[in-house]
């Protein structure tokens, strides 16, 4: 195998991983475009409330959760791309270094096994990004699908019978407060159980 042979590899390895990396960047260019027209929308249905109904503050939740939902998902989408590429770098370098010493008889063993190792690190710490991303998205995502069940249940309860539109409404409030009490407690259970 000769050195253009071995090079020749290398780039089309590497133009491989520029037509994924910049395949997935596309994606993630066309989500955050969606996610731009949702919350655009939302915040016109912001604007046609009136100042004193409960459905804005509710709304404009909803229109803060879902940018931080959005800039998790950026971040954890970036991560995990830089986890990958990273972590095929790392193995390029380190089989480039093997046939490097294999075919050309070159002392570089010491020098490819740190590279590789530098960025394979990288990449740990980058699927360490990433999952922690991942679980502030989903915590994010379980916020947004209660303040959705409230809306929905607030919507369905104007919708019954005077005498029981009133009960309706005391049961809503009570269970919202339940669950916030309850989510508390979970969250800071779970705080201390990954905080020894």
């Amino acid at each position: 195998m000769s050195i253009f042979e071995i090079v020749a590899t290398m780039l089309t390895g590497t133009g491989a991983v520029s037509a994924l990396v910049t395949m997935v960047f596309n994606l993630i260019k066309k989500e955050n475009e969606n996610i731009k027209i949702e919350t655009d929308n939302i915040k016109k249905a912001i604007q046609s409330q009136s100042d004193n109904d409960v459905f804005k503050l509710i709304y404009n939740s909803v229109s803060e959760l879902t940018q931080y939902y959005t800039i998790s998902k950026i971040q954890s989408s970036r991560s995990f791309i830089l986890a990958i590429v990273s972590c095929i770098l790392g193995v390029v370098i380190y089989i480039a270094g093997f046939l490097i010493v294999a075919f050309f008889d070159k002392d570089i063993v010491i020098f490819t096994t740190i590279s590789g190792t530098v960025a394979e690190v990288i990449t740990g710490l980058s699927f360490w990004v990433y999952s922690k991303c991942t679980k502030q998205m989903n915590e994010y995502h379980k916020r947004l699908n209660t303040t959705e069940k409230y809306l929905t249940s607030i919507q369905l309860a104007d919708k019954m019978n005077s005498p029981d539109k009133e009960e309706m409404y005391k049961w809503l409030i009570q269970n919202a407060m339940k669950f916030d009490l309850d989510y508390q407690l979970e969250t800071n259970k779970n705080n201390s159980n990954n905080n020894p």
